[in-house]
């Protein structure tokens, strides 16, 4: 199949401490993974994303993982509820670092997200409710985080610097709360 680790119709698994290093597809690749935990993992130079995880997935955890260099988005994750992003690294991803799309409550926590070759470091969106605390975005190509079709968020405690473009583009969103964040360093694109 191409995948480093396939979970596929699998409830309440543990994937940790894992390398998971130059695989065809995505390091790894969830799809009706219900309680899935991704922990202190490993995950570079694969030909997909670092971490694909499809709908059906919900309270998915994924926390302390080193996710750099694969050739699609380092986290993406669609179509769910309940998710818990903390304590990873994503680095010098070609398209974004995150992103995270048609979900509702999402935790973004203490991540950092750096050096993305491609578009966006975080990209969040149709997502009701994110909140998105504590990360530390920087060195992005574009905007350091883009905000799109996600309401009724809180973005709190954030360090958003040096981005190419806007720290924060907010498009489209209602009814959202961005406090107490740190946004430096951010040039125009030419």
């Amino acid at each position: 199949t191409g995948f480093g680790i396939r979970l596929d119709v699998a409830t309440n698994s543990l994937v940790s401490g894992n390398q998971v290093l130059g695989n065809q597809k995505a390091g790894l690749w969830l799809s009706n993974a219900p309680g899935s935990r991704v922990l202190a993992n490993v995950l570079q130079e694969n030909q997909g994303n670092g971490i694909l995880a499809l709908p059906l997935c919900p309270n998915l955890v994924v926390s302390s993982n080193l996710i750099q260099t694969n050739l699609g988005a380092g986290i993406e994750v669609s179509g769910d509820s309940n998710l818990l992003f903390s304590m990873n690294t994503v680095l010098a991803q070609p398209t974004n670092a995150a992103f995270l799309a048609s979900s509702h409550d999402a935790w973004i926590v203490s991540n950092r997200f750096a050096d993305p070759t491609g578009v966006y470091n975080l990209k969040i969106q149709n997502i009701d409710r994110p909140s998105v605390l504590s990360n530390m975005v920087s060195n992005g190509n574009n905007y350091g985080v883009y905000w799109n079709l996600a309401d009724g968020g809180l973005m709190l405690g954030n360090q958003i610097v040096d981005n190419t473009g806007a720290g924060l583009f907010l498009y489209s969103a209602d009814s959202n709360r961005f406090v107490s964040n740190r946004l430096c360093g951010s040039t125009q694109p030419s």
